[in-house]
């Protein structure tokens, strides 16, 4: 049998354990060290001897007093009692709350854009179509809530895309009632970018790139500009009024032009998905998922290589005189669709559709002869001569005139001491209602308006109320936005502007297109469509529509009788009148010139407006040069290219 010593030499620990009984029983052990009694089991197997020792008192002695140790574990199972008790609250009772929270944490609804209808013309030529477009966008709420990581995060996607991270802050902030929703920060971005970002937005919270189309305008054409218009970045006040559409930050809108006007048909339903988002706010797994409709594609009426005819013939006159503005509408004769609609200048309607930079809209902006405005609808002139058919239509059918009625016609006419011109001086002589139109007689128009000492004319009330029904002083209604009324002048108007009464000289002025008179050229093109198809005036439009009879604006207001001596008032203007030029056409029209006066300093606005074929009409064109001068020299050289082109192109082949 083997004893344990202890081998320090310490002389306090010298003695060996006491063994009190034998070898495998239980012994007690007196430890010279820690002076406690011990319990131990012997083991002896081949030679070895093990120990196995339980104490009966803890081998270290207390430091903690047992009053401050019940304290101690009171307050611990005090505070175990409260955790246990929240757990129960957490998992139990609030249990099902907690974890539609949670879920809802990751799980997003977001829209899915649909394609956006595309355009094309009566042929079937396409005009507006869509691009694949890559574009960076920012969720701000998942951008980190640290300020110093959130800077971080931008100051390095501007670093990316070359902006600043105070132009990315400001982009954020415009939209700040939007936090949640993407905020278009970047549009139009190029492959290289795309997989430059699409990596780094990996360690970007918040970031994404997006993935959708934008506009392609196809024609060559610089005047469809003003037709089809473009699209825009939706604004914050856009939102403000759009956001219960489904519109978000992200989304582009139909500015002006067709676009605009049927931007709900072209837009069409966007779609929605239920996507799990992880930490990054990045797209992980898609849930549900509802699929957008895509927006209707639209036909127009306008006929895209009679638009090339006009805009070239306007262009080139344009340029021979050295102008800058001019106007050319066609228009159809038996339903008031737009086949043709130019206005110069113009711009290109692409450099929005990729978006524009700054310094180019600003160039826009800035252009003194304001290339954006589509001056067809919205710009206001003196009508000049081209009123004449109207109001020898009114004095028709009011029957103070008919066809045998003639004036003496001797240079003008002299109220007190104001002297009222004719163009002619001399005068034409005796003039009846064919003549009239045919040499545009002022004297002839003076009268049937104003009267004089020996016939009562018209008078600026039955004037206003009939040029009101071939549709002038108020809105047509076609489908373009920014359509302007034009003006009718009353003596109420002038007594609150002038504070003047009205005089017989105002109806005088008016009733040869002077005066306060302002008209579109789209209100002379539909009062004419009026006159050439026998008294139907038709609402202007762009959609191609067999259902001509919903854009009747009015009808039968003129018989068709007196109608017939207006149009052979205007064939005279070709055969004998004021536009003789015109008169080898392989088809026979009508006509009327026009010159307004509109300045003391430049020269007059020059008007031409007439239809054909004479016996069947299916066109009515319009053309306006500002400060052109001469209508029969400059505006209707244009027009006779566009009739040539008519007559040698479209006779047989267009379908009404």
């Amino acid at each position: 049998m083997n004893l344990f010593w202890n081998k320090n030499k310490n002389k306090d620990f010298a003695d060996p354990f006491v063994i009190k009984e034998s070898l495998f029983g239980d012994a007690k052990i007196r430890d010279p060290l820690k002076k406690h009694w011990m319990e131990e089991a012997f083991l002896e197997k081949e030679g070895t001897v093990g120990m196995q020792v339980s104490f009966k008192e803890p081998v270290l002695g207390l430091t903690i007093g047992r009053r401050k140790l019940t304290i101690i574990l009171t307050a611990l199972a005090f505070l175990f009692s409260v955790l246990v008790v929240r757990a129960a609250d957490l998992q139990i009772l609030r249990g099902e709350y907690y974890r539609q929270q949670a879920e809802n944490n990751s799980l997003r609804i977001e829209s899915i854009a649909a394609n956006r209808g595309v355009i094309y013309d009566r042929n079937g030529k396409l005009l507006a179509a869509n691009l694949p477009n890559f574009s960076l966008t920012i969720v701000p709420n998942d951008l980190p809530g640290d300020k110093a990581e959130r800077y971080r995060v931008i100051a390095r996607l501007a670093d990316l895309i070359s902006m600043s991270p105070t132009e990315i802050d400001a982009e954020i902030s415009k939209y700040g009632r939007y936090l949640s929703l993407p905020i278009l920060i970047k549009d139009g971005l190029d492959y290289n970018s795309v997989v430059i970002l699409m990596t780094a937005a990996e360690s970007l919270p918040g970031v994404r790139v997006a993935i959708g189309t934008r506009r392609n305008y196809l024609s060559p054409l610089r005047s469809m500009s003003h037709l089809l218009g473009y699209e825009g970045r939706v604004s914050p006040n856009d939102l403000s009024v759009m956001a219960d559409r489904g519109y978000l930050p992200t989304d582009k809108i139909g500015r002006v032009g067709v676009e605009a006007y049927y931007e709900k048909d072209l837009r069409g339903q966007p779609g929605r998905k239920k996507v799990e988002i992880d930490a990054m706010g990045r797209e992980k797994k898609v849930a549900a998922k509802e699929e957008p409709v895509d927006g209707q594609n639209l036909v127009l009426s306008i006929d895209s290589d009679l638009q090339g005819v006009l805009e070239s013939a306007l262009r080139g006159e344009l340029a021979a005189l050295r102008k800058y503005k001019g106007v050319g509408i066609v228009l159809n004769a038996k339903n008031g669709e737009v086949l043709s609609m130019v206005s110069f200048p113009t711009y290109d309607n692409n450099l929005f559709a990729g978006g524009i930079s700054r310094a180019e809209l600003t160039k826009l902006n800035n252009d003194k002869n304001h290339p954006l405005l589509n001056r067809a609808i919205s710009g206001f002139y003196p009508s000049g001569s081209t009123i004449k058919p109207f109001l020898a239509a009114a004095a028709l059918q009011e029957k103070i005139i008919d066809v045998n009625t003639d004036f003496l016609s001797v240079g003008g006419i002299r109220i007190g001491q104001w002297f009222y011109p004719d163009w002619k001086v001399g005068g034409h002589g005796a003039t009846n209602v064919i003549k009239a139109l045919a040499e545009s007689v002022n004297t002839f128009f003076y009268i049937i308006g104003g009267g004089d000492n020996n016939f009562t004319g018209l008078g600026i009330g039955k004037i206003d109320a009939y040029l009101a029904k071939f549709g002038f002083g108020g809105k047509l209604g076609i489908d373009l936005p920014a359509e302007g009324s034009g003006f009718l002048p009353t003596p109420e108007w002038k007594m609150e502007m002038e504070s003047m009464s009205w005089f017989i000289g105002d109806t005088y002025h008016v009733a040869i297109g002077q005066g306060g008179l302002l008209v579109t050229p789209l209100q002379i093109a539909a009062g004419i469509v009026a006159v050439a198809n026998g008294g139907t005036l038709y609402r202007p439009h762009l959609l191609r529509d067999d259902n001509a009879t919903k854009y009747i604006l009015n009808k039968d207001f003129i018989s068709k009788d007196n109608l017939d001596i207006v149009r052979r008032g205007m064939r005279a203007t070709i055969v004998s009148g004021s536009a003789q030029s015109l008169g080898d056409l392989p088809i026979q029209i009508a006509g009327k010139t026009g010159t307004a006066q509109w300045s003391t300093t430049e020269p007059s606005h020059a008007w031409f407006v007439g239809f054909g074929p004479y016996q069947d009409p299916q066109i009515v064109v319009v053309v306006l040069i500002e400060a052109g001068g001469d209508g029969s020299s400059t505006a209707a050289p244009v027009a006779e290219k566009v009739f040539d082109w008519w007559a040698k192109n479209r006779m047989q082949n267009l379908e009404f």
